[in-house]
């Protein structure tokens, strides 16, 4: 890691994190709105030249912009989850009004495949090249995983997404 990547990571490590990943360029213009600086092209140098002088005043700034990035982050994080569960949920009330015997044909169906072809890979009977066997193998197990998440919940991740959802909603409600 560079001089200037190190000193940015010491002030503000999840934009510095970010950087390399698919928030580079969020953390760049926040980072760049903070400092006053750049020309929001999503390049980082004019980040680097700031953080290479030193400047104390800097330094706040970039811990200024690092509050704020992770509150964005946050934000974006509570809206995609809220996406999801209001996606399912419409899925639940419509079975439940339908009262569709194909829904949960299709569901036993698809475990039952899942688990007839995971254990057709893996005790021999089915004969599939290495990798492409745990592809297959993981993404017919996962078809079964999301029939398990829509009859019973998915995990307790979802019990924290509910509590999220619950919370944002009674901020809306006042």
């Amino acid at each position: 890691m560079s001089g200037w990547l190190e000193t940015l990571a010491g002030l503000a490590p999840t934009i510095a994190t970010a950087l390399g990943g698919p928030f580079a360029g969020l953390a760049v213009k926040t980072a760049e709105r903070a400092l006053g600086v750049g020309q929001g092209d999503g390049s980082d140098g004019a980040i680097k030249a700031a953080v290479a002088t030193g400047d104390p005043t800097i330094y706040a700034q970039m811990q200024q912009a690092e509050i704020e990035f992770r509150q964005h982050l946050e934000d974006l994080g509570i809206e995609r989850e809220r996406l999801a569960y209001a996606d399912t949920a419409s899925a639940r009330k419509m079975q439940t009004q339908t009262k569709s015997r194909l829904v949960p044909l299709l569901a036993i169906l698809a475990v039952i495949g899942s688990m007839g072809f995971a254990g057709a890979v893996l005790m021999g009977y089915a004969r599939v090249d290495g990798a492409l066997a745990g592809t297959l193998v993981g993404w017919v197990m996962n078809d079964a995983k999301q029939v398990f998440a829509f009859y019973f919940g998915s995990s307790a991740g979802s019990k924290s997404k509910d509590e999220t959802v619950a919370t944002i909603a009674q901020k809306e409600a006042h």
